[in-house]
């Protein structure tokens, strides 16, 4: 290529260096991009969290509303003033969610149907002008809904998809099946707490209240499983979560036993709606207690990912400046060693040509640049032993020895065939 000739020496290794910093350079980026969707990622869903909890909340209002809506279409109007506290905090509620509705516009048209929903319903509630069953129907019919809208609004934020271990299965736990477990419970609660209050139980009643108890124990053990996988993953969540973990457990599983016992397989109801009903108040809290905290948890589990990514991502551009500023340092000294080496025998070279032949050639070394000046220094040194040679002979003959000639014989090559031809030429005229 004739434009490499065009360039000098220390600009062809400046391309060289170039091209290995381009080389170095490219998986860097990318490994730090990398890193930076990591961030963002883990970053999303830490904005994630404080949302999910909001609607968490959302849905344990609108249970304790089912409840209270019971007892006031039943015919208490004291249930009145309670209603309208929940009323209070159910507003508060949806005004939280709709600034993640705001931010976040593919949730838009589901929370619209649930609020549209909502308030036909509170209005019904109202007004008076629906059953007791028909509002604890449309109620669960809305809760479900809401607990569905959960899993979007996780789904939007990027929780339902953690790409560790820990964060994945505790998410999976308190956004899917810890919801669905206090559901199950508060729907046992309700529907227990009516019959008791009854004080009859059909066969139909009964064959209702022993389905949704056996889903309500499939829920439980599907919950424990997956947060046993999370504190198998993540030794600390296992501590952090272990009492609230095993008050939630204990609380359900006395529930799923004091329903069949009290109800599916009593042959008579004897225990008082208040009874069961504050039995079963105390397993629905303990699962949003184990929520609460493990949505603490899956925070903490954020931040600490978030901070060890930038911590990693400060060490690799401090070792990258550092190895590059080494490269560059070293790439200068060699350079500089290269092109001064360079320059000397090329002054060498030019001496040689001006038969400036006393000039001190320095070799040390054992590169290539050093064995070109030790080659340059024999051929000064042969240079200069064949004009002393001649310088002799001169001198000599000049004093009228004209028979003494020049030891070809010690000098190489074509010098050797240069003095043996002046020796030839000088004889020549001798004879």
């Amino acid at each position: 290529m004739v434009w490499l000739s065009r360039l000098m020496m220390w600009q062809k290794l400046s391309v060289l260096i170039v091209l290995g910093l381009v080389m170095f350079a490219v998986p860097m980026f990318l490994v730090l991009q990398a890193a930076q969707v990591r961030t963002e990622v883990a970053a999303l869903e830490l904005a994630g969290v404080k949302p999910v909890a909001d609607v968490t909340e959302l849905v344990q209002n609108l249970q304790k509303h089912r409840g209270v809506s019971n007892v006031l279409l039943s015919g208490n109007a004291a249930a009145a003033v309670q209603r309208e506290a929940l009323m209070q905090a159910i507003k508060k509620n949806s005004a939280e969610i709709e600034k993640i509705v705001s931010a976040m516009p593919a949730l838009k048209p589901n929370w619209e149907a649930l609020i549209k929903q909502w308030e036909a319903l509170e209005k019904s509630v109202a007004s008076r002008s629906i059953k007791a069953t028909e509002a604890f129907a449309s109620h669960t019919e809305l809760i479900a809904k809401v607990i569905f809208f959960t899993e979007e609004v996780a789904d939007v934020y990027g929780l339902t998809l953690d790409p560790e271990a820990n964060g994945y299965f505790l998410q999976n736990a308190i956004v899917i099946h810890a919801p669905n477990l206090v559901e199950g419970l508060a729907q046992q609660r309700g529907k227990g707490a009516s019959y008791l209050a009854a004080g009859s139980l059909s066969d139909a009643d009964r064959a209702t209240l022993l389905s949704l108890t056996q889903r309500v124990a499939l829920v439980r053990q599907s919950l424990s499983s997956q947060m046993a996988k999370a504190a198998q993953a993540d030794p600390q969540l296992k501590a952090a979560l272990a009492t609230s973990l095993a008050e939630a457990d204990q609380a359900s599983a006395k529930t799923i036993k004091l329903v069949q016992e009290q109800l599916i397989d009593a042959p008579k109801l004897t225990l008082s709606a208040d009874d069961f009903f504050a039995a079963a108040t105390v397993a629905v809290d303990a699962q949003f207690k184990l929520m609460d905290t493990g949505s603490g948890f899956l925070k903490q589990v954020l931040e600490a990912r978030i901070a060890a990514i930038e911590h990693e991502r400060r060490i690799m551009l401090l070792t990258t400046g550092i190895l590059v500023a080494l490269v560059l340092v070293l790439a200068v000294v060699i350079v500089k060693s290269i092109t001064r080496a360079l320059a000397g025998a090329i002054a060498v070279a030019d001496n040689v040509s001006r038969g400036e032949l006393q000039m001190r050639i320095p070799v040390q070394g054992v590169d290539e640049i050093s064995q070109l000046m030790r080659a340059m220094a024999n051929m000064q040194a042969v240079l200069n032993q064949f004009q002393e040679d001649q310088s002799k002979m001169a001198g000599l003959h000049n004093a009228g020895q004209i028979s003494h000639t020049m030891p070809a014989e010690s000098l190489p090559g074509a010098y050797g065939q240069m003095a043996q031809g002046v020796n030839t030429m000088v004889q020549s005229h001798i004879d």
